[in-house]
């Protein structure tokens, strides 16, 4: 099995491999629209390994290709760990501005593992992938400005499939375009914020996403 993630075709391979029914808790209040970002910019894309995957198998595929992954860094909180994954947008019709969707797994030396699902879209008038740019969590104001919003779900697994562990409540960061090379983007993002089960959520990671006519763009407005 090859969780390679250096192109959307590897990536898409891993992730058909890899599907199964995702067990998805009650939708609370506050992550409706987690939900509905993910399902409008990349549905299905929030997904765990089976069970029938081990996690020895799973460490033994981050020693084998962490060199090779198109987005890596680390999460401290709510648990310390590196994060090995990859990542798609796609462009806003005549402006700069991307929807983005990014999947890292969550793999300790020890531990559970998890998984970290991001979708990232433009708020008003954002029309950049150049330099830094303001990200903030989905109870951000569309009135505050132009920025980006970011959606987070983390999951876990166990014998009987996945589960949500929490999402994303509030947060701050900042993305860093550091080149739009077309078909791909590069540059790092940091967050940090609150999870709906109380916990803080703190990553750091470098990016290079794919352009993929599979994900859909998505704005938010405050109009």
């Amino acid at each position: 099995m090859n969780f390679k993630f250096s192109s959307s075709a590897a990536w898409r391979s891993a992730a058909a491999i890899m599907a199964l029914p995702l067990m998805v808790a009650t939708a609370a209040a506050d992550s409706e629209m987690t939900d509905f970002a993910f399902e409008i910019v990349d549905p299905g894309f929030c997904i765990m390994p089976p069970a029938e995957v081990t996690d020895a198998q799973l460490r033994d595929m981050r020693a084998e290709q962490a060199d090779d992954l198109l987005l890596t860094g680390e999460i401290e909180g709510p648990v310390e760990a590196g994060l090995y994954g990859g990542g798609f947008f796609a462009r806003g019709a005549e402006r700069n501005a991307v929807a983005s969707s990014l999947h890292a797994m969550i793999i300790p030396d020890e531990g559970e593992i998890a998984a970290l699902c991001l979708v990232v879209v433009p708020v008003n008038e954002m029309d950049s992938t150049e330099g830094d740019v303001v990200l903030r969590g989905p109870d951000a104001d569309p009135e505050d400005g132009d920025y980006y919003m970011v959606f987070a779900r983390m999951l876990g697994r166990d014998s009987d499939g996945s589960h949500v562990i929490a999402d994303l409540e509030a947060g701050e960061g900042v993305i860093d375009f550091a080149e739009d090379r077309g078909e791909m983007i590069d540059g790092t993002m940091s967050l940090s914020g609150d999870l709906s089960d109380g916990k803080t959520l703190q990553i750091a990671f470098t990016f290079s996403l794919i352009e993929d006519e599979h994900l859909r763009f998505l704005d938010l407005s405050g109009d």
